[in-house]
């Protein structure tokens, strides 16, 4: 911080305006098909960050400030080895790999309520844990990819700005319904409703790859879009 408040203030000679964001014509159909399964993906962090480790508490019964941040932190490891692991692989695959893998993480933490396991739920936030990631990765590289060179910034933020709502407004949904059904049904329902959607987005992707007029799966890159290698975000 010392040495940043030492370097000499850019002078700039043009005046800083907020904008909303914007997405070029030709990658909208791309954009959404990255950010929305993204969108989700860290609607299911939300939910481990905020709401699981009292989850684990109440299931198991216990005030273990250790067991409880367990689940978390398993589920960011997977994450983020997940990643590392699907470095290099391309962007639908890193999708088609991680949906099912995310459905599955979620449908055991639904059945978590009806079987108070807690191997069980150590299981569903690993493989929810690797499903969000690899999701993640897949969107990020996806967009990254088909960004033009002069809107690059532009598209990239706006990308971030659509996970951040994933990681914040849902699970604000899910406390509010904690107050009427309870945490444990609460979270049963969430689980099982953005398992649901995973899957539909995966049957999404998975119709579009084997649609040879869609924009999504075009391999080619349009005019004025960068060729370098995606940057991998971890």
């Amino acid at each position: 911080m010392a040495v940043v408040a030492a370097l000499p203030a850019p002078r700039s000679r043009m005046q800083w305006q907020p904008r909303r964001p914007q997405i070029p014509a030709h990658m909208r159909r791309v954009f959404a098909a990255s950010a929305a399964p993204a969108f989700l993906a860290f609607a299911v962090m939300g939910l481990f960050l905020t709401l699981i480790p009292t989850y684990v508490a109440t299931l198991a019964h216990s005030g273990n400030l250790l067991l409880a941040g367990a689940a978390v932190a398993l589920m960011l490891a997977c994450s983020v080895l997940a990643q590392f692991a699907g470095y290099r692989t391309p962007a639908r695959t890193l999708q088609l790999r991680g949906l099912p893998l995310l459905a599955a993480g979620l449908a055991l933490l639904a059945l978590t309520r009806t079987i108070a396991s807690l191997p069980l739920l150590l299981a569903a936030a690993g493989i929810a844990g690797a499903g969000q990631g690899l999701v993640f990765l897949g969107g990020l590289t996806a967009v990254n990819h088909h960004a033009p060179a002069q809107r690059h910034a532009d598209v990239l933020s706006t990308f971030y700005v659509v996970i951040y709502l994933g990681v914040s407004l849902p699970v604000v949904g899910v406390g509010f319904l904690t107050t009427v059904i309870g945490l444990l049904p609460a979270v049963q329902w969430f689980a099982a409703v953005a398992a649901v959607l995973s899957l539909a987005a995966l049957a999404f992707l998975s119709r579009s790859m084997s649609d040879p007029a869609s924009t999504v799966t075009r391999e080619r890159t349009p005019p004025n879009v960068r060729q370098e290698r995606p940057d991998a975000g971890v």
